[in-house]
């Protein structure tokens, strides 16, 4: 009896010795900066950190995740197989639907602010829908509403990408001895085309808390997968914004023409808005208008006002048309120089 019991715990001694060594090895590949979830809140149909999906109108969202991480030695940030839809009413003049991905660093040695601005709108009552994404770092700004955006220029890659941006992207955050890199790289029509800014912060080597932020507002719906590692892989080989006959123009003139497009749009949006507000008012001044031209026709006997009515509203019409044709071939002008 004895001599079993000496046998049982001998075999219970083996089995310890034969886990040991994977509790040891599990222990030790527990990753310092593994994720912890924070604050959620808001309206999401999903919202994980490596997949989400807001749908909806008027709605808004917010979720964050924390990592503290030995040795900061960078962050890489990958968005694929996006599906973006902006949504408007029949009614709606314009509509927006954001998405927005803040990063927060911050270490003994510094901190940093990334922002990347997804903004998706549906203008001039569904003429217009569009897509462009900004970017932005700080190592100076105390909020979130200090970091600057700055528009990639997608002019010289086609026309089209002005409009709509292309949704998946790359980010690098890399620190270096005396600053840290920041790399966004899109692949746009199999080239990658990047935007690199720097940095102050000297993050390398210290414990750092990341704090990454998902933020959602508007109409519209938005489905993301991410991959993310604090092991940064080798960038990709990759040309800079600015290049082609759009961007040689950009550098002449001195103008960014992601701006420049975007300041043309504001215009076109605001004119048809005064339109859009005048039309009502414009109406009834011609309803008026034509009221009494048919009463003093009738009061004083002269048929000719009437026919005289015709002809001006004839007239107004023309030239409406000719205007709106103008607009077209002017616009086709500019979309063929490009092409």
């Amino acid at each position: 009896m004895a001599q079993a019991r000496k046998e049982k715990g001998g075999d219970k001694l083996k089995v310890a010795y034969c886990i040991l060594p994977f509790l040891l090895l599990a222990l030790v590949a527990t990753p310092v900066s593994a994720w912890t979830p924070g604050s959620t809140t808001g309206e999401w149909v999903l919202a994980d950190r490596d997949h989400f999906i807001r749908n909806g109108t008027g709605i808004s969202g917010h979720a964050e995740w924390n990592a503290s991480v030995d040795a900061f030695n960078g962050y890489w940030f990958m968005l694929n197989n996006v599906t973006w839809k902006n949504y408007r009413e029949w009614y709606q003049f314009s509509t927006i639907n954001d998405f927005d991905i803040k990063i927060n660093i911050t270490s003994s040695t510094g901190s940093m602010l990334v922002v990347t601005h997804l903004h998706g709108a549906a203008d001039i009552f569904g003429l217009l829908n569009t897509f462009h994404v900004s970017v932005g770092a700080s190592c100076n700004a105390t909020s979130w509403d200090q970091v600057s955006l700055t528009t990639p220029t997608f002019a010289a890659y086609g026309w089209d990408l002005t409009g709509w941006n292309p949704e998946e992207f790359q980010l690098f955050i890399i620190p270096q001895s005396d600053k840290t890199q920041l790399t966004w790289v899109w692949n746009v029509n199999g080239k990658n085309v990047a935007h690199t800014m720097y940095c102050n912060s000297v993050l390398s080597g210290a414990t750092a808390a990341v704090t990454l932020i998902y933020e959602h507002k508007g109409d519209g719906f938005v489905e993301g997968y991410v991959a993310d590692s604090f092991t940064v892989p080798s960038l990709p080989p990759y040309e800079n914004f600015k290049t082609g006959v759009a961007g040689w123009m950009s550098e002449v003139l001195g103008i960014d023409l992601s701006q420049a497009a975007a300041i043309l749009t504001s215009i076109v949006v605001l004119f048809f808005a005064v339109v859009r507000m005048t039309i009502p008012l414009l109406g009834a001044i011609v309803f008026l208008w034509i009221m009494d031209t048919i009463f003093t026709a009738v009061t004083t006997g002269e048929v000719r006002l009437i026919g005289d009515m015709f002809l001006r509203i004839y007239e107004m019409l023309m030239a409406i048309w000719r205007t709106l044709v103008g607009i077209i071939e002017t616009i086709w002008d500019l979309i063929t120089f490009w092409s």
